[in-house]
């Protein structure tokens, strides 16, 4: 490691762009590189200073679309957006060198919070709470391969969601009222589904 990286600015810094669910491909650039990225919230892109990070822009630029997955849904004033994880991945395995060991340990830090943070939410779940998520769960995976099933048909399909709630009995107008804020707008539909016609 570097003396920069181990500079608790350079640390905190490390620790502030962990947080971030996508950077921009400079900033990304920047710290996988061990230089400083521009400040958070500054206007416009921060262009690499150094012939290295300058090499591994336009290696990037290059790799954009391709191996180097871009966020299309995300350009912002112009930037290419990057997962952090995703970018980590290319960079070493395209520029062959590890980022420094302090990104490495603040991105290691948000995953494993992020892992735990989940982990109490769902053990922190009430039982009803749980057969509520599993039987949305189910119901929207019948709904993709057919939106037309109505939410009164699929609240009457008590087989699957014994399965879903664990053997526990919950009334017809539960499940209804739990499929209704999932259900696709075909399934919303008044009255019965349409005949197939070839039928």
């Amino acid at each position: 490691m570097t003396e920069a990286n181990q500079d608790p600015d350079r640390i905190e810094t490390y620790r502030t762009w962990a947080l971030c669910d996508l950077w921009p491909l400079e900033d990304a650039v920047a710290l996988a590189a061990g230089n400083a990225p521009r400040q958070l919230g500054s206007e416009g892109p921060k262009e690499p200073t150094s012939k290295r990070a300058r090499a591994i822009y336009e290696l990037a630029l290059n790799c954009a679309g391709h191996t180097l997955q871009i966020e299309r849904s995300e350009v912002r004033d112009g930037q290419l957006m990057v997962d952090p994880g995703m970018f980590v991945a290319w960079f070493e395995q395209r520029v062959g060198e590890e980022i420094p060991a302090a990104l490495r340990q603040a991105l290691s830090g948000v995953r494993e919070a992020l892992k735990q943070s989940k982990e109490t939410r769902r053990s922190s779940l009430r039982p009803e709470q749980t057969h509520r998520e599993r039987t949305r769960g189910a119901a929207q995976c019948l709904w993709h391969n057919d939106p037309s099933i109505r939410i009164g048909t699929m609240a009457d399909c008590r087989e699957l969601w014994t399965i879903t709630c664990d053997g526990s009995s919950y009334s017809r107008e539960t499940i209804y009222d739990w499929l209704k804020e999932v259900a696709p707008p075909e399934a919303r539909k008044p009255g019965a589904p349409r005949k197939n016609p070839s039928s």
